[in-house]
């Protein structure tokens, strides 16, 4: 992992969950992912990827809840060693950072929706220390969500390199 912030790894919760896998019959899981190239550690991670991709779906349809990580190791029933290695071997992100930055991405489209009231979305989206919500923002789309709820339009993305 990187220490810049990087969403084309983090990506959307429909290209995780596809790149998952599901389906019944685990043997055509496994040779999905040998078709990808993909090493031993992630094969291990196919008998959990299931729960990783449900938790994924729940952080992307339930984006204003505040969700802790032992919420989270009960949706996956998941110890919390399993839980972030697992998430993050997946995602490339903890479980909070990467359910931070589904949050930010909500509160971007809708300042790119022409919402206003940055602190009101910021707060909706549970980011409550606001110096810390304009520093990632500025990070990730590289402007100030004070301008770009002024500007409105779409910005784009800085990737992290």
């Amino acid at each position: 992992m990187n220490s810049g912030i990087d969403l084309a790894r983090a990506g959307n919760r429909q290209r995780i969950v596809q790149s998952i896998g599901s389906g019944p019959d685990c043997k055509n899981r496994y040779r999905g992912l040998q078709a990808r190239g993909l090493s031993y550690p992630t094969l291990r991670l196919a008998g959990n990827a299931r729960r990783i991709a449900r938790l994924v779906d729940h952080l992307w349809t339930n984006p204003e809840a505040s969700f802790t990580i032992e919420q989270m190791m009960q949706l996956t029933a998941m110890s919390r060693r399993t839980l972030f290695y697992n998430f993050s071997r997946l995602t490339g992100h903890t479980p909070q950072k990467y359910f931070k930055l589904v949050r930010l991405q909500f509160v971007h489209e809708e300042l790119s929706n022409g919402v206003s009231g940055v602190t009101q979305l910021a707060f909706k989206y549970n980011f409550n220390h606001l110096g810390e919500f304009s520093a990632l923002y500025r990070q990730v789309y590289g402007v100030l969500p004070s301008v770009k709820a002024k500007q409105g339009g779409s910005t784009r993305l800085r990737l992290a390199s």
